[in-house]
């Protein structure tokens, strides 16, 4: 057996729809198991062993950027205490990519006069349990199709910024702008079309 090393880098954090994948210096996801009940005896002396139930949070350290008002900071304490969607895909080389919705805590602000401030946050699991999706890795570049709906033939964006942010990885066919109706879906669900040299929301016009 060989080695393998896993490293975060080159991914995607979205929340609520927005991509935050150039504020965070660490991201993590930490399971927490909490006891379901107490162990019970029954009448011939065996017991059962108390339930556990398993929660997920998603956690990191981000770059402070609270002069931007679109920014990971302020869309923290716009959304406090809001559950919403989000996605998280550590890497392009095998990854699973990470699918639920979380609640969004309002994070640190400020700090150390004149110099570079992160802040840690952590958001716990909201709702339904999270989707983990096998790594389309291996089918890089992934082309978009046109359709209606169209098709990716291996790994889709995230977003529409992720799709555009490196286009080498995301080629459209055909390359020319698509025709009204057409759009392939990204993964934070919206519509997205081939403008003819970028990719562009909502279906073809």
């Amino acid at each position: 057996m060989t080695i393998v090393e896993s490293r975060v880098k080159n991914g995607v954090l979205t929340l609520d729809g927005e991509e935050f994948s150039c504020q965070p210096t660490n991201v993590h996801l930490t399971p927490n198991y909490d006891d379901d009940g107490d162990a019970e005896e029954t009448l011939c002396g065996d017991k059962i062993a108390a339930g556990k139930k398993e929660r997920w949070s998603i956690g990191g350290t981000s770059i402070q950027d609270f002069d931007d008002p679109m920014g990971f900071v302020v869309f923290c304490r716009k959304h406090a205490m809001q559950t919403v969607a989000f996605t998280w895909e550590p890497n392009q080389d095998g990854a699973e990519t990470v699918t639920g919705h979380v609640v969004v805590l309002a994070v640190e602000y400020g700090g150390d006069v004149n110099s570079r401030l992160t802040t840690d946050w952590e958001f716990d699991e909201s709702g339904d349990k999270w989707v983990w999706a096998p790594s389309a890795a291996g089918t890089v570049p992934s082309t978009a199709t046109a359709g209606t709906p169209g098709s990716w033939s291996g790994r889709v964006p995230a977003t529409l910024a992720a799709a555009n942010a490196t286009l080498s990885d995301y080629p459209a066919s055909p390359p020319t702008a698509w025709t009204t109706g057409e759009y392939v879906t990204v993964g934070d669900s919206s519509h997205v079309h081939w403008d003819g040299a970028l990719y562009a929301a909502g279906d073809a016009a």
